[in-house]
C-alpha cells in the first residue's frame, strides 16, 4: 500500500540551517522544499503547478531580509487558499511578546532554535511528528483546485 509522505516548506535564509533540517528530516519519511525568502515561497503559492500538493506545515525563520517571518506569516494567513497550514515560527531569538503577537496572527507554535545537537534532534522529530500528523488531518485540502 503506498503511504504519502508529509511535505514541509523550509523558509530561511541560512543555507546551513536549511541543509542541516533537510538531512534530518529525510530519515523521518519527510520531503521538503526550500526557501530562502518569504517572497520565494509565496510566489511558489502563486505557481501551483510547480508542484503537486500543498505543504503539512511551513517552518520558517523569522530575521530575514527582504520579508521577515512574521510579515510572511501574515500574508499566508491572509490567502483563503493556505491559511489552514499550520506554520512554526523557528528563530533564533523569541520573546514572549513576540509568541503572542505570533499566536494572535495565526501561528500554530514558535520555537527557538536548537543550540545543542541533541536538541536539534529533538526539534526534527518534533517538526516530522507535526507534520505526519497534519498531513493525516488535512488530506482533504492538500490538493489545489
Amino acid at each position: 500500500m503506498y503511504e504519502e509522505k508529509p511535505f514541509i516548506f523550509l523558509i530561511d535564509d541560512d543555507e546551513d540551517d536549511l541543509e542541516m533540517m533537510v538531512s534530518s528530516l529525510e530519515p523521518h519519511g519527510v520531503s521538503t522544499r526550500t526557501f530562502n525568502s518569504g517572497p520565494g515561497a509565496l510566489a511558489c503559492f502563486d505557481r501551483p503547478a510547480l508542484f503537486k500538493e500543498m505543504p503539512s506545515l511551513i517552518i520558517l525563520d523569522y530575521n530575514m531580509p527582504l520579508m521577515n517571518g512574521m510579515e510572511t506569516l501574515t500574508k499566508i494567513k491572509s490567502r483563503a487558499s493556505i491559511r489552514h497550514i499550520p506554520v512554526v515560527i523557528y528563530s533564533t531569538t523569541i520573546n514572549a511578546l513576540f509568541a503572542r503577537t505570533a499566536r494572535e496572527n495565526g501561528v500554530f507554535a514558535c520555537m527557538t532554535k536548537a543550540i545543542s545537537l541533541s536538541d536539534f534532534d529533538e526539534h526534527v522529530a518534533c517538526f516530522a511528528a507535526m507534520a505526519h500528523s497534519f498531513l493525516e488531518k488535512h488530506s482533504h485540502c492538500r490538493e489545489y483546485a
